[in-house]
């Protein structure tokens, strides 16, 4: 599984999410569609500004594309799709009255049917943000994870590991109990740059449910998917004798093991966004 930045730009997320980058981008193509045919002009009259404008053209082309590859890139994609816009702007302006197109868009925005429509569109631009800050406002999770987080708390020994299975649920955890250590905080990477192996184990174990240190499955040879096996390597590889899962789709086949092994996984604690299960004390 990606990290959230890392994958691939959904263009109705895009829509929802940055219509102003998406408007700033289509006042881009519009002014460059009004200065294609006059382009060699443009360079002419005003080379350092159009030199400018194609140098942030390609820039923008070229961070489009990442984006679209991977979302994290739209940090870099919008500080040039302003510069381009308002270079675009600039040299529309500086020479709006060469341009037979750019009449007619001035004549068609004469029209009051128009201007109600752009107004209303505006304004609705402007609502849009604040609607949904009070819709998350209104939202409130602040007691996830908060049940089985405390049984943890009262119910563990000081200091002993939990092995869950989300690097994201460490906050929520530690906000309601830093009276146990976890395998990982808010970036996974230090967990694998401090023991790769172990790094992997996890994420085949709450993943794929199988005891594997490889970077591959198919590189594991012999799988192990046993009830015995799981514990063993949650025991003895993370030193932690209770699992904590949350109700992620990516983790339920994780889930679903630990429920249908109740000789091996007690289960102490479950709510409607998470369980806690103890492993038992069988012979391996």
């Amino acid at each position: 599984m990606l990290p959230r930045e890392l994958e691939s730009l959904k263009f109705f997320e895009f829509i929802q999410t940055s219509y102003l980058l998406l408007a700033g981008l289509f006042i881009s193509v519009v002014i460059l569609i009004i200065f294609i045919k006059s382009l060699n002009k443009l360079l002419a009259e005003n080379k350092e500004s159009s030199q400018n404008y194609l140098s942030l053209l390609f820039m923008v082309l070229a961070f489009l594309i990442l984006t679209v590859k991977s979302v994290r890139f739209i940090e870099y994609l919008t500080p040039f799709l302003v510069l381009l816009t308002a270079y675009g702007l600039k040299l529309l302006s500086d020479n709006f009255n060469d341009y037979q197109l750019v009449q007619k868009i001035k004549n068609f925005l004469k029209n009051n049917l128009i201007k109600t429509v752009l107004i209303i569109a505006l304004f609705s631009l402007m609502a849009y943000p604040l609607i949904i800050c009070f819709k998350n406002y209104a939202y409130d999770d602040s007691d996830k994870y908060k049940e089985t987080a405390l049984w943890l708390k009262a119910n563990t020994p000081e200091r002993s590991v939990v092995f869950h299975v989300s690097w994201d649920a460490f906050p929520r955890l530690f906000y309601w109990n830093h009276h146990n250590y976890y395998l990982v905080g808010l970036d996974p990477v230090f967990m694998y740059l401090r023991n790769a192996q172990n790094f992997r184990l996890w994420r085949h174990l709450t993943e794929d449910v199988i005891v594997c240190d490889q970077r591959l499955l198919t590189d594991c040879g012999q799988t192990k998917n046993a009830p015995a096996e799981i514990a063993r390597a949650i025991r003895e590889n993370f030193d932690s004798d209770y699992v904590w899962v949350n109700n992620y789709p990516i983790y339920q086949d994780f889930k679903n093991f630990l429920n249908n092994h109740p000789d091996w996984f007690e289960k102490k604690i479950e709510t409607d966004d998470s369980a806690v299960f103890k492993i038992l004390n069988p012979k391996f």
